[in-house]
């Protein structure tokens, strides 16, 4: 598994161009080397926002255990499986992305969240969402193509 110190020393690898620039701001890259403790530091993050940065890969935010907001409204991201396995994660804004298919990783997908934003995105189906019993807040606001909202039944009273 590649630790998120790892992931910072080798940026230059994302293919992401606007998230591999994000990175870089959160790390200050002027020039200056990665500090040892930057693997600690950013594990250790319990909230992270990252709106309006033209991000369409998440994937590299699945290295951050100890986050528990995130905000990531008004991206291009279209696949959100990579976070469903943050441990602690309760509250995820995905405001107006490109979101159209659901898909939850795992046994026990987003097993602490509890409020989970994704008005203005392009989803249709949201039964993979049945799964997350710890959830509490679901905003769907905008999203036109959702017919079935029946498979979320089983969330409630919960």
């Amino acid at each position: 598994m590649t630790t998120l110190l790892e992931l910072f020393q080798n940026i230059e690898d994302i293919e992401d161009v606007d998230l591999k620039h994000t990175l870089e701001v959160m790390l200050d890259r002027s020039g200056a080397s990665i500090p040892e403790d930057a693997d600690w530091y950013y594990q250790n993050q319990e909230k992270i926002v990252l709106q309006k940065s033209n991000i369409k890969s998440v994937e590299p935010l699945r290295y951050l255990p100890g986050v528990k907001v995130l905000v990531l409204d008004e991206n291009r991201i279209e696949d959100i499986s990579p976070l469903s396995d943050l441990p602690n994660l309760y509250h995820l804004n995905l405001i107006s992305n490109e979101i159209s298919e659901l898909f939850v990783e795992g046994d026990n997908p987003f097993p602490s969240l509890r409020e989970m934003y994704l008005g203005l995105n392009l989803v249709k189906d949201i039964s993979p969402l049945s799964n997350l019993l710890s959830l509490r807040i679901l905003g769907l606001r905008g999203n036109t193509r959702i017919v079935d909202v029946s498979s979320l039944a089983r969330l409630v009273g919960n």
